[in-house]
């Protein structure tokens, strides 16, 4: 729980800093690559977490 936070904190951290700096442009290939390889990644983790869950049980 804890790497979810730090992870969510830093992404709307650093989305706040390039908007402010000028460079709201940048935000829609930064969503979309959150979209593609963060929600996978996070899917897989949750899978692997409940995958070993049951096997140590």
């Amino acid at each position: 729980m804890i790497g979810v936070a730090i992870g969510l904190g830093n992404i709307w951290r650093f989305s706040y800093i390039v908007y402010s700096n000028g460079g709201g442009s940048f935000f829609i290939p930064y969503f979309v690559a959150i979209a593609i390889m963060g929600i996978p990644f996070l899917i897989l983790d949750f899978h692997l977490k409940n995958r070993s869950v049951r096997f140590l049980n």
